[in-house]
């Protein structure tokens, strides 16, 4: 009887251990510019690249988790958080970033760059040639149609984005008729396009897709007003990445673009490559002392400087 005990004790030990050996871990990926009909495509190359580079090193299956929606990603991690089991690394708009960075323990540790080296985009509103606004303030009580960018901090997001030069704010949020999201900049820019709404908010990358794949419709639009630059996506990792799991992600992560796999990758999406970096190296320490919550402070110690 003894004989039989122990090994059935042993398992029962073990049993833990072996489940969490065989655990599916997730990495996140959530990025509005990508164009709606390559998402099935990128999703594919990053889940190959993660097969052939990452799962080997990291010794564990990764499974890359593809979010359209900013709701969904939002619901997911703060289950996460709740729970205290995070994705492994994820890729995901800067200034969703950089607002959200202490209520999900996000810790930068990459940055995208475009061909040429620059680590921004503008985002530009957008009408119709045919309609009879000729600035940001005349869209009040009209309908604008937006990806997913900023968070919860939408005051951060109208400064930055919907003020004139001098600073003025030209727009409020609360002052549209009605603000629809999308799921990406081009399906902002056809939303207007077919009526859907007056005006688009879209990243300049999406504009220049939209008038190499249908002309007609880039013709048929009117921008009246750009942006400063803003930057573009960050890699960030998480509470539970462990110092092993960020050094193997930098080292393979920072390669990507050599890849064949990364290299299709970066192409579709039309940036260039992954450049290591911190918070102090995209924003200011004004910037970020104003993205943090007042009640938190920065993820990992991180402090505004």
């Amino acid at each position: 009887m003894r004989f039989l005990v122990a090994p059935v004790a042993a398992v029962l030990l073990l049993s833990p251990f072996m489940a969490r050996a065989q655990e599916v871990r997730e990495a996140i990926y959530y990025f509005p510019d990508t164009v709606a009909q390559n998402r099935t495509d990128t999703a594919a190359l990053a889940q190959e690249w993660i097969d052939a580079e990452l799962v080997p090193a990291l010794g564990f299956p990764l499974t890359l988790r593809y979010f359209a929606r900013l709701p969904d990603l939002e619901k997911y991690l703060d289950e996460c958080a709740r729970r205290a089991v995070y994705p492994v690394w994820g890729t995901i708009p800067a200034e969703l970033a950089v607002v959200e960075r202490a209520r999900w323990g996000l810790d930068m540790v990459a940055y995208t760059v475009r061909p040429g080296g620059s680590p921004t985009h503008t985002l530009s509103v957008v009408i119709s040639r045919q309609s009879a606004v000729r600035g940001l303030g005349e869209l009040a009580g009209k309908t604008l149609i937006a990806p997913d960018y900023w968070g919860t901090d939408t005051a951060r997001f109208e400064r930055k984005v919907l003020a004139e030069a001098g600073g003025k704010v030209e727009l409020h949020l609360a002052d549209l008729g009605d603000l629809k999201l999308s799921d990406s900049s081009i399906s902002a820019l056809l939303g207007v396009y077919y009526g859907e709404g007056d005006a688009a908010l879209v990243s300049n990358r999406a504009f220049e897709v939209l008038r190499e794949r249908s002309a007609a419709i880039w013709r048929a639009m009117h921008v009246v007003h750009e942006s400063p630059p803003i930057p573009l996506a960050v890699v960030v990792l998480f509470p539970t990445t462990s110092p092993r799991e960020r050094e193997i992600l930098l080292r393979k992560g920072l390669k990507l673009h050599d890849t064949p796999t990364g290299r299709r990758w970066f192409d579709y999406v039309r940036l260039d490559r992954l450049v290591p970096g911190a918070w102090r190296d995209l924003y200011t320490a004004a910037e970020l002392d104003v993205s943090a919550p007042r009640s938190e402070a920065p993820a990992n110690g991180e402090a505004a400087r």
